[in-house]
């Protein structure tokens, strides 16, 4: 009898053992990392194998696919078009941005704007992790155009923007000033017209540098874009002048210069492409 007690004893210490062993082990087990993230008032999938890569109107879409195989759709950065992430399985990263209202239809002009849950980066999940974040925006101008000129004035951005398929005789052009990410406070012209017809242009070169201009011009207002290199430094010295000339009636009321660095293919390889030819009725000098 005693030997049936001793027994008992012994298995019940060897379950309780083995439930507690069990149990430390479900404890120490470090839980999955989670794959949605709470945004706004939205759910969002933090992971997903990217299927498909689109460019719209107010953002790029990505296609992907869940762990479990079921497709999802995200908005991205247009920064992150731009890259080979097909195939590739990410973790995304999202803020909360706002973007050119739907409604709006791609319509440069239009100023509504929608809120939304915006992927600002993309970690690529594999022995060799890599994050591809959206770059910070240096012009208003598409991925489909050229930049022509773009520079942060303050805390304002103003581009040049054309199309790519611009020649003498075909193309547009358009001067775009606003805050970054933000609908344009200023478009000229509204259509998409030819450089020629859009504003007035010229590349002058003379001793020690050059530069090279165009004026946007609505009713007695005009907005010089500017690029130039001279001596106007002291004593001569070489000195840049890059900006933004705001005219009333051809009087000059306001000098926004370029802050940080610019993008220009303002000179005389442009201006021929574009169709200008010299014409002494407008001229124009740079600021200081």
């Amino acid at each position: 009898m005693q030997n049936h007690i001793v027994a008992g004893l012994i298995a019940g210490t060897v379950s309780t053992v083995t439930l507690l062993c069990a149990t430390s082990l479900v404890q120490a087990a470090s839980p999955a990392p989670s794959q949605t993230v709470t945004i706004g008032n939205q759910t969002k999938n933090t992971v997903g194998t990217i299927a498909d890569i689109n460019q719209g109107d107010i953002s790029c879409y990505l296609k992907l696919r869940d762990d479990a195989g079921k497709l999802f759709e995200e908005s991205v950065s247009f920064d992150l078009c731009h890259n080979k992430l097909n195939g590739q399985r990410v973790r995304l990263t999202y803020a909360m941005s706002n973007v050119q209202a739907r409604s709006c239809q791609g319509d440069p002009s239009c100023k509504k704007t929608d809120r939304i849950a915006l992927v600002t980066a993309a970690t690529v999940i594999g022995k060799a992790q890599t994050t591809i974040t959206a770059a910070k925006q240096t012009s208003h101008c598409t991925a489909a155009e050229t930049v022509v000129f773009s520079c942060q004035t303050g805390v304002k951005l103003m581009s040049v923007c054309a199309s790519r398929n611009l020649t003498p005789a075909t193309g547009y052009l358009q001067y775009r000033f606003g805050t970054a990410g933000q609908p344009l406070e200023l478009m000229l012209p509204t259509g998409e017209i030819h450089p020629r017809k859009a504003a007035y242009g010229v590349n002058v070169a003379y001793a020690g540098g050059g530069a090279a201009w165009l004026r946007f011009s609505r009713g007695s207002h005009a907005y010089v874009v500017y690029s130039g290199i001279g001596r106007w430094g002291p004593n001569g010295a070489t000195m840049e002048k890059r900006g933004l000339a705001v005219e009333n009636n051809g009087k000059l009321i306001a000098n926004l210069k370029c802050t940080g660095k610019s993008i220009s293919e303002l000179g005389p390889h442009w201006f021929t492409k574009a169709g200008y030819a010299p014409n002494d009725k407008e001229e124009f000098f740079l600021p200081d």
